[in-house]
């Protein structure tokens, strides 16, 4: 598990690995992700599909990423569920 840091208007500050809680962790379930540019769900889309989609747009493009946040979001399986939204997280 990691820490993400960000600001108000949800750019990524930095990340570090979870060495022990505090007040300021807020926890939530599904999954998070960070990319200069809001990912897109396409119809049907397999997670492993997205990923491959996203990470072509998102390497070497890393300095201003924002942090979305997948939910719900199958871990065990790691795919989408029907239900699956990704909204963007603001500080």
């Amino acid at each position: 598990m990691h820490v993400v840091e960000i600001t108000h208007d949800g750019s990524v500050v930095r990340t570090y690995p979870l060495c022990g809680e505090n007040q300021n962790i807020e926890w939530l379930p599904g999954l998070l992700i960070q990319s200069p540019e809001a990912p897109v769900l396409e119809v049907g889309e397999h997670f492993t599909e997205f990923i491959q989609r996203i990470q072509k747009k998102t390497i070497g493009n890393e300095s201003d990423s924002k942090l979305y946040w997948v939910s719900p979001f199958n871990v065990s399986q790691m795919e989408f569920c029907s239900s699956t939204r990704i909204m963007p997280l603001k500080g």
